[in-house]
């Protein structure tokens, strides 16, 4: 959709609001498929602030919202210290939904 698209936009632009303005858009976005296009919107700026982000949805947010941050931090599977970031996220909460999700993202 055109949300979505929007999402993908603002994330390639490299603007250095990108993370923020996705962020405020995660908040208010009813859609779960939307949700997740600006979560992965969010990775594909490659900023600290999206990994902090997106980092603290895998370790606070709802279970459905996590699995899709762990998906989009997936880009980040060859940076060592995003990965053990968000295992250490992961293995805190103890969800085996979520270990799912770590493994198949980060493999």
């Amino acid at each position: 959709g055109v949300r979505a698209a929007a999402a993908v936009a603002i994330g390639t632009s490299r603007q250095p609001t990108a993370a923020e303005v996705l962020r405020a858009a995660f908040a208010r976005e009813p859609e779960p498929d939307v949700r997740r296009a600006v979560l992965f919107a969010a990775a594909g700026t490659r900023t600290a602030a999206a990994v902090d982000w997106l980092a603290g949805i895998v370790r606070d947010a709802d279970a459905a919202a996590a699995v899709d941050a762990i998906d989009a931090l997936g880009t980040y599977r060859t940076d060592e210290a995003v990965r053990r970031r968000v295992g250490d996220a992961v293995a805190a909460r103890e969800e085996p939904r979520l270990t799912a999700a770590f493994e198949r993202a980060f493999a």
